[in-house]
């Protein structure tokens, strides 16, 4: 054969221009040929559109929209997936060479794309001549740019070194004023100066040569218009900006490449909501203003000032009333309201304007119903900017009716989406619509396109409405009577989306870390599905929730309560025996649910899993119950413990036993080894387990591994190791996003340094722990800690309400005291005891019962010891 490309029945065979299927020729069109080489020349990489109409259509103006023919010829002879579209990027190919793929090296397409010639533009204008004067400037009196000093560097150093950069950016962040400051500082750096041309009110390319011949000072004559615009311009050295391009793209585009054919020493900077898409333009993208990072702590009002999106709404704010001033009191709602509005300058304007008559908390709760609220621009602005809704309307109104649906069905997703769920969420159903899966991906890279949906990331690209575009998409497609069946599909596809991925957890396929990984970016479309699905279609709640749960991680807790809150009533006799029994698996392990009612899910979910016959659940099962050995009956415990050794032993001469078993299987045995006093074998299998959660990538079962390590030195009496232990862990998690992680670490620490005679130590942990205990449920923990801190430090009376608040708190969960809170609560009730009398103790204990654990915690770490 020839030299050229196999893929698995087909062959290209680039010198023959031929292409085979079983050996039989195949009629292809010479642009369906030429583009499937250039896709295949560069199948390692993502092909841009640009690109491929340079390489195909060489030397030719066409539409995008042959390049979309083309594309679809080729995929109904190769299928739908052997050509990907990556919207925002372009296309790749997808089809696996075969071993005897060819080197053969594809012939480039020579050659440049021009553009349309300038007989092609409608006569308007005569011939023209340079005015004497220079071009015109924009105006002198601009309104301060504010938050942009770093953009303008970087546009002036782009503009520097190119002769087209296109300011790109959504509707509302700023292009316009950004490219005026820009233009005035640029004034005298030209010999003929600079221009300003306002394109928002211009319909055609005749309106567009006149306007910009006009905004140059320029006599004209008979003649083509472009052409001698062109023959004016070439010996000036002027730079050119054009505002607001993005409803007549194809025009500018075309007097864009005309100009710097003709005119070597112009410079042009256009202002746009979607690039050119010439091989000269430079594209700079212009996001939201920037806004401060969410963080623990509390931003001073300063601070917040530093950044530029609360710089502006201040200052518009105040030039609507002087009176107001950013502080320490509403600096936290200012920020949220920036924050609201995606650093969009235009809504912070808007917003600003109303804070007079609503003040800034009633602003806040306003902004739900934003597109009613945010008018009254500034009179002397277009009408398209005197309000957030007529801003947007001007954007979406330049799409076409298929790109207006998509971006509808868009507004469903929370927090962004994924070209998959994309495509599962905004094509019509099978035979239903026009609109198919490719429909989408095309619709979603003109959306990319135009600013309307951001893109972010490389390999795999994540992409978001902003939160006011997605207020007019939601209320579009309500609208249009659409909103209940597009939120149906979400809410089903990001329900299968989780419960796929947990199935592949659960069986080995994915590891616990990049499990957390792919879902934790559609939480917030997890929350919107499962607020759907529960008075809708319950089942798919139900199915949601065990990898809902996981997603949002141990810091999250009161979250993941809620969840299992929400779904309980769900789950009945109806639903699946696998659904069922995986969801009692996930709500009897969050350590903040009651022992008694975790004990009960978990019996139940041992019962469901040994009714299918599955041994590796019934396995996972066993080893969650034996996690609560402490609260298990002898016989039970042993039963079970027995049990589980033997699924391990028949697993292992099957040769399934996997790492993740192992280490559920090791967990087990850790506690199953201390509720028997045997504090050696807990200890050898929580090392176990910590080499074993490596190798199954799940990091935060390495986090509580490394605490009971530490928890373990304390139980065997090695209190300087555990004291070591807890302060390397403090000093790990601090810095990290793992909340719960430290609260665990603080309380072993604290309680470690107790038995050290630290109290001072043990009191700076409380005062840092102890607040968040309730975000763990650790209270009952704490409280043992905190009365064991009073008594070391001599407040006998204190200790003793604390001991009754511990002995309350334990029985109303119905939990055992393990070993080192034991320990120290047994310390805490013999130092009051021994100075208070019996009686007294009693006392004050029975009063501690009925304390609220922030009560308690204000006792603890207070300085008196008062009854």
């Amino acid at each position: 054969m020839p030299e050229g490309y196999r893929f698995g029945r087909l062959e290209i065979h680039p010198s023959e221009r031929a292409l085979r299927l079983d050996g039989a020729p195949v009629a292809l069109g010479a642009r369906a040929f030429d583009l499937l080489l250039a896709l295949v020349e560069r199948r390692d990489r993502t092909v841009s559109k640009h690109e491929l109409l340079d390489q195909v259509w060489a030397g030719l103006v066409v539409e995008e929209n042959n390049l979309q023919v083309q594309i679809s010829t080729l995929r109904r002879l190769l299928g739908s997936a052997a050509i990907a579209t990556v919207p925002g990027r372009g296309y790749r190919f997808t089809m696996a060479a075969s071993p005897q793929l060819s080197g053969a090296e594809l012939p480039t397409p020579a050659g440049t794309h021009l553009h349309a010639p300038p007989s092609a533009l409608p006569s308007a204008l005569p011939s023209a001549r340079p005015s004497s004067q220079p071009a015109t400037q924009p105006p002198a009196q601009l309104p301060p740019l504010i938050g942009r000093d770093d953009d303008r560097a970087a546009l002036a150093d782009l503009l520097a070194a190119h002769r087209l950069v296109t300011l790109v950016g959504a509707t509302g962040m700023g292009k316009t004023r950004l490219a005026q400051h820009l233009l005035w500082s640029q004034r005298e750096a030209l010999e003929h100066g600079v221009a300003w041309v306002e394109l928002a009110p211009v319909t055609d390319v005749g309106q567009l040569v006149g306007n910009l011949a006009a905004a140059l000072g320029l006599r004209t004559g008979d003649g083509e218009p472009l052409a001698a615009l062109v023959r004016s311009l070439r010996p000036l050295a002027v730079l050119v900006a054009l505002d607001n391009a993005e409803h007549l793209v194809d025009a500018v585009s075309t007097v864009a490449q005309a100009l710097l054919d003709g005119c070597p020493q112009l410079r042009l900077l256009v202002t746009s909501q979607t690039p050119l898409k010439l091989e000269a333009e430079r594209i700079y993208r212009l996001g939201g203003l920037g806004l401060p990072a969410a963080a623990d702590t509390p931003l001073s009002a300063a601070e917040a000032l530093r950044h530029g999106a609360v710089a502006l709404f201040v200052e518009r704010a105040q030039a609507a009333d002087r009176r107001f001033r950013l502080d320490e009191g509403n600096v936290a709602i200012v920020v949220d309201i920036c924050r609201q509005l995606d650093g969009m300058a235009l809504a912070l304007e808007l917003a600003a304007a109303r804070v007079p008559l609503l003040g800034v908390a009633g602003l806040r709760s306003a902004l739900a119903d934003r597109l009613r609220v945010l008018t009254g621009g500034h009179r002397g602005a277009p009408p398209r900017q005197q309000t957030l809704r007529a801003a947007l309307a001007w954007s979406v109104g330049l799409l076409s009716p298929v790109e207006q649906r998509v971006f509808c069905r868009l507004g469903v997703f929370a927090g962004g989406f994924t070209l998959e769920l994309a495509r599962q969420v905004a094509a019509d159903p099978p035979g239903s619509g026009p609109i198919d899966e490719w429909g989408v991906l095309e619709a979603l890279g003109a959306l990319v396109d135009r600013s309307l949906v951001g893109v972010d990331g490389e390999a795999t690209p994540r992409y978001a409405l902003l939160a006011s575009p997605r207020l007019l998409a939601l209320e579009r497609l309500d609208g249009s009577g659409e909103l209940e069946a597009v939120r149906e599909r979400h809410a089903r596809a990001i329900s299968t989306l989780f419960a796929d991925r947990d199935a592949d957890l659960q069986a080995g396929r994915l590891g616990h870390d990049p499990f957390v990984r792919l879902l934790e970016p559609e939480l917030d479309n997890a929350r919107a599905a499962l607020a759907w699905s529960l008075p809708n279609r319950p089942a798919w709640a139900v199915a949601l929730a065990p990898a809902l749960t996981l997603a949002l991680g141990g810091s999250r807790s009161p979250e993941r309560l809620a969840v299992w809150d929400q779904t309980a009533a769900a789950v009945d006799t109806a639903l699946p025996l696998a659904q069922r029994a995986r969801w009692h698996l996930g709500a009897g392990r969050p350590q903040t649910i009651a022992a008694t009612t975790r004990l009960g899910w978990l019996r139940t979910a041992l019962a469901l899993y040994r009714e299918l016959g599955d041994p590796l659940m019934v396995h996972r099962a066993i080893a969650d119950l034996l996690s609560m050995a402490a609260h298990l009956e002898e016989a039970e415990r042993e039963a079970l413990h027995a049990e589980l050794l033997a699924l391990e032993q028949a697993a292992r001469a099957r040769g399934t036993l996997s790492a993740r078993q192992q280490f559920f299987g090791q967990q087990a045995e850790a506690f199953y080894r201390a509720a028997r006093g045997e504090l050696a074998a807990a200890e050898a299998a929580n090392q176990r387990m910590l080499g074993l959660a490596e190798a199954i990538g799940n990091s935060s079962a390495k986090v509580t591994v490394l605490n009971n390590l530490a928890d373990s030195a304390l139980a065997a009496g090695r209190v300087d190791e555990a004291v070591r232990r807890g302060r390397e862990r403090v000093a790990s998690l601090v810095a990290s996003r793992d909340r719960a992680g430290l609260a665990y670490a603080r309380l072993n620490l604290a309680n470690a340094l107790l038995m050290q005679g630290d109290a001072a130590g043990a009191r700076e942990q409380a005062a840092l722990g102890a607040p968040a205990a309730a975000l763990f449920a650790l209270e009952h923990d704490w409280a043992d800690v905190l009365a064991g801190l009073a008594a070391q430090e001599g407040r006998p009376r204190t200790a003793a309400h604390l001991c009754g608040h511990a002995d309350a708190a334990y029985a109303g969960r119905a939990e055992v005291r393990e070993r080192n809170e034991a320990r120290i609560r047994a310390q805490a009730e013999a130092a009051a005891r021994a100075a208070l009398g019996d009686a007294e103790f009693a006392a004050l204990r029975e009063m501690g019962g009925g304390l609220d654990f922030a009560t308690a915690a204000r006792l603890a770490l207070g300085d008196d010891d008062t009854a």
